[in-house]
């Protein structure tokens, strides 16, 4: 783990948030990597309170793909006040974190996972639209910034033949949408309760966008 990842000025930093958490003084007592996880490198932690966390830094992962923990913190603490997800611990300026959620998680049961997605992104979808509205064609180009010139021709040209055979609608719905739904983003605590996990591209956007993520998971 580098340097950059972990210092004992962060761990003095986020000792000092789960002490404001607990109410009580508390020290980070463990550090580990976590493996899951394409688009973050994150870390959870252990604590002298016998707790975990999970710290979500800013970094170059988090750069590429164009991810604000400020507005993923916003958005899991919306979901957290209507029973969606657990409320952040703290976010600062080089991270954001959140606890752990004890469960399984939902890809790993046997069960009809679709029975579970479903309501839970009506739920989010009814969530009150006080979100950042963070625009889909920004981040696409954002991404395509990193892409091969070659590539880029070959998206355009695809988004393009698309687009003559099915123009996009004038005007677009807006809801609270997760973006990135799947069995692996919910744990289902041992009281059976969904808890959604990983907010990192929440916005207020297009709800059809979302369903069509969902599907293709």
């Amino acid at each position: 783990m580098s340097a950059v990842e972990w210092s004992p000025a962060l761990a003095q930093t986020l000792s000092t948030a789960l002490t404001r958490y607990y109410g009580v003084p508390t020290e980070v007592t463990g550090v580990e990597p976590l493996a899951a996880g394409l688009t973050n490198r994150c870390l959870r932690l252990t604590d002298s309170q016998g707790g975990r966390s999970v710290w979500r830094p800013y970094g170059r992962a988090a750069n590429a793909f164009a991810i604000d923990r400020a507005r993923e913190a916003q958005a899991q603490s919306l979901a957290a006040e209507h029973g969606l997800a657990r409320q952040p611990v703290v976010h600062n300026g080089e991270g954001l974190l959140v606890p752990w959620v004890d469960g399984e998680p939902l890809c790993n049961l046997k069960t009809d996972q679709a029975s579970i997605l479903i309501p839970l992104l009506s739920r989010i979808h009814q969530l009150p639209t006080d979100l950042e509205t963070a625009s889909v064609e920004a981040q696409c180009a954002h991404y395509e910034k990193q892409l091969p010139d070659g590539v880029v021709a070959r998206l355009h040209r695809l988004k393009h033949k698309v687009l003559t055979h099915s123009p996009l609608p004038t005007y677009e719905p807006s809801a609270v949408c997760h973006m990135d739904l799947g069995a692996y983003n919910v744990v289902i605590e041992p009281d059976g309760n969904p808890c959604v996990l990983d907010w990192e591209y929440a916005r207020a956007g297009d709800p059809y966008l979302d369903i069509r993520a969902l599907l293709s998971c």
